[in-house]
């Protein structure tokens, strides 16, 4: 049998050796950001608002994007979630704290029990 091989030729590559998927294939972060955000409409109606909370709280000037904690902690995290044809877009809500749902929980599959968990951490992550 023939050792598989990888062909780019779908794949978008740059000068600086990154490469994007070709459109259609959902790539690792996408998958994980949506897991997140299922997870995160998993947990209580109690624990969404309380995350809201306290990203309304970062939100100085209410146009729904937080302030500047927020996003310098999301500054890296930007490029990954983003539209690479769209490098002007802003992290949306949802987007935003899924990854952060995944982040604290630290490596555990993101289900709805992570809530407990999660919550606390991110409570102290922003707003400590």
């Amino acid at each position: 049998m023939a050792p598989l091989q990888l062909s780019n030729d779908d794949y978008v590559c740059y000068d600086d050796s990154s490469i994007d998927a070709p459109i259609g294939i959902t790539s690792d972060v996408e998958l994980l950001v949506e897991s997140a955000v299922s997870c995160f409409y998993e947990w209580t109606l109690g624990g969404r608002l309380h995350v809201e909370e306290i990203f309304a709280l970062l939100d100085s000037d209410d146009d729904g994007q937080s302030s500047e904690r927020a996003q310098s902690i999301a500054a890296e995290m930007t490029h990954l979630l983003c539209d690479s044809d769209n490098p002007s877009e802003e992290v949306t809500f949802l987007p935003f704290v899924a990854s952060w749902i995944m982040l604290l929980d630290d490596a555990h599959v993101s289900n709805s029990v992570n809530e407990h968990r999660v919550q606390p951490a991110l409570q102290q992550l922003f707003l400590a």
